[in-house]
């Protein structure tokens, strides 16, 4: 299960992800992105550093995250991803869609 915090800063909002993304999280990823989009924000960066494992799922609702920010003119990026999730985003091309750190 996925636990987060957002927080605010001049430039972006950073979203701090910990613990597993994946399927069983969509409800509270779409909570998360809710509330970033309901304060305005269209730039965002994902802290992935404390994440220790993400499915396909999970990537998805990344790429989701990040085209909602394109749409919007903005951007969303990764940061701190392990080797593991880089691994797992360049294997279904996730890394060719959105910038990953």
């Amino acid at each position: 299960m996925v636990a987060y915090t957002i927080k605010q800063t001049k430039a972006f909002t950073i979203l701090y992800l910990s613990g597993q993304l994946t399927h069983k999280d969509h409800r509270t990823f779409a909570e998360i992105i809710s509330r970033i989009a309901a304060g305005g924000e269209r730039h965002v960066i994902a802290d992935v550093g404390a994440l220790t494992d993400i499915d396909s799922s999970g990537l998805g609702m990344l790429v989701v995250a990040n085209e909602i920010a394109e749409k919007h003119g903005g951007e969303f990026r990764l940061r701190h991803a392990s080797e593991h999730i880089k691994a797992q985003a360049s294997r279904v091309h996730a890394d060719q869609i959105m910038t990953i750190d």
